[in-house]
């Protein structure tokens, strides 16, 4: 059996959760529907403060079966509702102040379901995926 070009993967599947960098461009390159007239981007950033503390990176964890399970349930949902187009790119593993650990793109008809889509996701991957991180503050002296 022949496998997936990247690309042709990316058509079908919804949820990405890897080690490897995220770019929002590549995110945004999967999207081209000319019935659609909004899309959403957002982009979880690794902070360099968080509660007053100086950070230097985050590691993310995750049950990665149940993870992208979970997700999948979520953009489903959401598709379902809203009448979107989802994908969802998660990272693992250790990431710096000021790279991606998520980016969710939605796309649909109009601004207003496309937004609403965009927000029930996201709420819903923070409340119920089985992805936790761990926090790494820079030494003081």
């Amino acid at each position: 059996m022949k496998s997936l070009s990247s690309r042709r993967l990316a058509a079908v599947k919804s949820v990405f959760i890897t080690r490897n960098p995220l770019s929002a461009q590549k995110a945004m390159g999967y999207f081209s529907n000319p019935k659609h007239g909004a899309i959403v981007l957002f982009c979880g950033v690794v902070r360099n403060r968080e509660n007053g503390a100086a950070l230097s990176a985050i590691t993310y964890e995750a049950y990665l079966k149940m993870a992208e399970k979970e997700i999948f349930k979520i953009v489903e949902i959401a598709k379902k509702k809203w009448d979107v187009t989802i994908k969802v790119f998660h990272r693992i593993g250790k990431i710096l102040v000021g790279e991606n650990s998520l980016i969710v793109v939605c796309s649909g008809k109009h601004r207003q379901e496309t937004f609403k889509a965009s927000q029930f996701v996201l709420h819903q991957i923070k409340s119920k995926v089985p992805i936790w991180k761990v926090k790494f503050h820079k030494k003081n002296g």
